[in-house]
């Protein structure tokens, strides 16, 4: 009886810690660039677009603005993804959980 105890103690704590790093997620903001950094956005750890910086000189060519701001968008997005899987992992404590934690955000 008390390993059932015991493993909801563990659920319990896992519930704390993804509400926790769910708040951490919303709370962190990631910067990317473009490869010449005329271009900077600022995403959340969710991946959700918090601002967009962009040079003057970029403004005269849409094709080439929406290139530079995809570029600085995924750099961005990639940090944040990495970022979030470093603190999944943490959370998880490097048990493979049989579903993906990040669904809960």
């Amino acid at each position: 009886m008390s390993n059932f105890f015991n493993v909801l103690k563990q659920a319990q704590d896992l519930k704390g810690k993804v509400s926790e790093l769910k708040y951490k997620l919303e709370n962190t903001n990631f910067v990317g660039k473009d490869d010449e950094g005329q271009i900077e956005v600022i995403v959340s750890g969710k991946g959700i677009l918090l601002d967009l910086n962009i040079s003057p000189e970029c403004l005269g060519d849409s094709s080439l603005l929406k290139k530079k701001i995809r570029e600085a968008y995924n750099n961005a997005k990639v940090e944040a993804d990495g970022f979030s899987k470093e603190e999944i992992n943490k959370v998880a404590g490097g048990i493979p959980l049989p579903f993906d934690l990040k669904s809960f955000f």
